[in-house]
């Protein structure tokens, strides 16, 4: 809140501001770095699940959707609070 406090002087409310701005930027690039990796991966265990398919490996469950229709029908149970 020191950034919304009248009595600081503006130079340090316009440091911390920029600070917070360029903390929020880097987590944001962060992030969507590391969500591109995970798609990355998913692609690479569907082609493995593919490629095991033909000796009769088991389908996983990608679809998020699908996932909580699981957990709904008692098929896959988890601890904790489902958020």
């Amino acid at each position: 809140m020191i950034v919304f406090s009248s009595e600081m002087p503006p130079i340090i409310r316009i440091a911390v501001l920029l600070m917070g701005a360029a903390l929020m930027t880097g987590m944001t690039v962060a992030f969507e770095r590391f969500r591109m990796f995970q798609f990355r991966r998913r692609k690479d265990l569907k082609d493995i699940e593919t490629e095991l398919a033909a000796l009769g490996a088991r389908r996983l469950s990608w679809d998020g959707a699908e996932i909580v229709r699981q957990i709904q029908s008692g098929d896959l149970l988890v601890s904790g609070i489902p958020f």
